[in-house]
């Protein structure tokens, strides 16, 4: 079902800081990335599941620079040492 999703620039822009965001390809050329093989991307399925585990938010976003790639946006801020 389509959805309506931000891009990491907006995201930025939003927030008025950098961002971190991750992107996951299928390994095979032959996978449409943009169809439902991204979703079920073993490592991002992971990925997920521990930022659900240890309260992490997130949500799925577009990088531009990226192809269109589907990505998802970690809300992390930077913290200096």
């Amino acid at each position: 079902m389509p959805r309506l999703v931000k891009t990491t620039m907006e995201i930025g822009l939003q927030a008025q800081r950098d961002i971190l965001f991750l992107t996951f390809k299928n390994e095979s050329h032959d996978d449409d990335i943009l169809g439902t093989h991204w979703e079920e991307h073993q490592g991002r399925q992971q990925v997920i599941e521990w930022l659900e585990a240890n309260e992490i938010p997130w949500e799925p976003c577009v990088h531009p620079a990226s192809g269109k790639i589907p990505s998802f946006f970690v809300d992390l801020q930077f913290s200096p040492r």
